[in-house]
This record gives structure tokens, C-alpha cells and sequence, in this order.
């Protein structure tokens, strides 16, 4: 599809109520993740969002981080696929530490080095509103224990 073709379907869709959208395999990059960034304030009744296998990098990540803080529905975030850098990884961190909802977090074959994993999972554990729910991509205890929020023995709970 690419970023031209999603910048259609993006205008079309917000005329409808969206609970799920799922473009997953769609190769639409960081143009096309940035024209969902910006389309998703408008719809207000998105839970879940699957952005899985797209050639999304770190500027997408970001674009689509700062649109997420504001899109308190959304609930479910798919990227899966999509290799994140540390700069990728520390604007999630900071939605997630800011996110008021958002409780499954999908990040299969992302390519995750430990210090991205690290920013991620900070993230998480400074959200005071709602617990991480479910995880998908690594194992948050050894990240925890790498920035001493978990003892070391805990790790494997």
C-alpha cells in the first residue's frame, strides 16, 4: 500500500467510528505512520491500533508516540516488526510513563537492544495510572533489574 495509499485511507476512515485498525503488513514507513499520527486525534473511539511489519523507524515511532499521548482511547498498540533504535524506544518511553489507558503493548521482532529495552520498561513501571497488562516482544525483568527496579533473584518471577 505505502505512505500515498494510507494518506487515502486515513481520510476516508475518519468519517466512521473506529474501534480496531489494523494495518499491519502494509510497508507505509515513517510518511505513512506519520500521516496516522496525525489522523488519530480525530478518532476518538479507537482501542486498539496494529502498525505490525511496516518499515516504520524511528522517526515514525516518535511522530506516532507524541500523537498517543493525546489519544486517551487507544488501549491496544501494535508494532511488532518494525526495528526500534534507542531514539525510537525513548519516545515510547515516555508515552508509555504518560499514557492514561494504554495496557497491551505488542513488540515482536523489533530488534530491541538492551538499553532501548531499558527506556521501554521504564516507561512502563512510571505509569501511575495503569498497569502494563500484557507484553509482547521481551521479558521486562531483566531490563528491571539493569536499572534497579527489580532484585536480581526476582528476575524469573
Amino acid at each position: 500500500m505505502g505512505s500515498k495509499g494510507i494518506e487515502s485511507i486515513m481520510n476516508k476512515l475518519l468519517q466512521h467510528k473506529l474501534i480496531t485498525l489494523n494495518l499491519d503488513n502494509n510497508s507505509i514507513g515513517d510518511q505513512g505512520c506519520q500521516l496516522v499520527a496525525a489522523s488519530l486525534p480525530s478518532i476518538g473511539t479507537l482501542t486498539r491500533l496494529n502498525l505490525a511489519f511496516n518499515d516504520i523507524g524511528c522517526r515514525g515511532v516518535a511522530t506516532l508516540m507524541r500523537s498517543l499521548v493525546g489519544c486517551e482511547s487507544i488501549t491496544s498498540l501494535g508494532l511488532s516488526g518494525n526495528v526500534m533504535r534507542i531514539s525510537g524506544a525513548i519516545a515510547m518511553g515516555f508515552t508509555l510513563a504518560q499514557h492514561p489507558r494504554l495496557s497491551v503493548l505488542e513488540l515482536d521482532n523489533c530488534c530491541l537492544s538492551q538499553v532501548a529495552q531499558c527506556h521501554i520498561v521504564a516507561g512502563i513501571i512510571s505509569n501511575r495510572w495503569v498497569p502494563m497488562k500484557v507484553m509482547y516482544g521481551f521479558r521486562a525483568g531483566p531490563p528491571m533489574v539493569a536499572i534497579g527496579a527489580l532484585e536480581i533473584m526476582a528476575q524469573h518471577m
